[in-house]
């Protein structure tokens, strides 16, 4: 898989920051926040500029950003939620306890945690709990868009999951694999329909969980694809086998390779901005962003 290479602007080298904990675009891709040890930070994808940042306690598990562009996160302290200044900061729950079991949908509208055989829901605005569910989950997890939520994980007889809409807060999918757990979950926000990601070895998956369809297998014969990430909204997405990439489209039922290109090696993490313009990423020695517009365009 051959292609140009991915031009980098280089945000947080690594002589100033050492490690990264993740990256996240805001909901219309002008803003992007990287997280490490110490810091929290924010950058404007277009001039690379910084913004602003939070202080990192170095565990850190997931933030994002919320719809106003403030930042919803999980520290030491609980569950906080700081102003688009990053001045001010409300935490909205206290909880020392709460680590690994905490998540937040990527539009920063909800959080869930788990705690003993529950999983509840919460809103970001105020902390307030919309419903829980019953049950001893091994993992918790928003699907791409923000608007449903898997709750389930590996059992002695493979992995399995249940897929329930935050608004009608019923299940509307089943997941059920030997083996694989899935890359990425995105609902069609028009159809409702829920579409599955996940890499076999070297071959793309894409299945319509709630149609029981398969909608497209595409073979990576190189290498062992090692990263995935489709836009929020869906629409456009990323595969890495490592240093080469390739850029895909995902049009209804149908995926399309628009470009491949290629990108240094060690990386980390690759995520796509919704406005499909950047792509964020981190390596081992260093974070930032990738012009991705004249790639899609071709």
């Amino acid at each position: 898989m051959n292609g140009d290479e991915l031009k980098l602007k280089v945000l947080v080298p690594w002589f100033n920051h050492p490690s990264f904990q993740g990256v996240v675009f805001n909901h219309n891709g002008k803003l992007i926040a990287i997280a490490e040890l110490s810091e929290i930070i924010v950058f404007n994808c277009e001039t690379g500029s910084r913004v602003g940042a939070i202080p990192n306690h170095g565990d850190t598990w997931d933030f994002a950003f919320t719809p106003d562009n403030g930042l919803l996160v999980c520290s030491p302290f609980g569950i906080e939620v700081w102003d688009n200044r990053l001045q001010s900061r409300t935490i909205l729950l206290r909880s020392p306890k709460l680590g690994n079991r905490f998540t937040c949908a990527k539009n920063g509208v909800f959080f869930a945690f788990r705690q003993d055989k529950e999983v509840s829901i919460h809103s970001s605005q105020d902390g307030k709990e919309l419903f829980a569910l019953k049950g001893g989950y091994a993992e918790a997890r928003f699907t791409d868009t923000g608007n449903s939520i898997l709750l389930g994980g590996e059992t002695m007889f493979g992995y399995k999951s249940s897929i329930y809409s935050i608004q009608t807060k019923s299940r509307i999918a089943v997941l059920k694999r030997k083996v694989y757990r899935p890359s990425n979950l995105i609902q069609h926000l028009k159809t409702g329909d829920v579409y599955c990601f996940w890499s076999v070895g070297s071959e793309l998956r894409v299945e319509n969980l709630t149609s029981k369809t398969m909608v497209s297998a595409i073979p990576f014969p190189s290498r062992e694809i090692k990263f995935m990430d489709v836009s929020p909204l869906g629409g456009l997405m990323v595969v890495s086998e490592g240093r080469n990439c390739k850029l895909l489209a995902v049009t209804g039922d149908q995926i399309v390779d628009l470009a491949s290109f290629s990108v240094g090696d060690n990386i980390e993490q690759l995520v796509l901005s919704p406005a499909h313009s950047h792509l964020g990423f981190t390596f081992k020695m260093f974070a930032g962003i990738g012009d991705i517009v004249q790639l899609a365009r071709r």
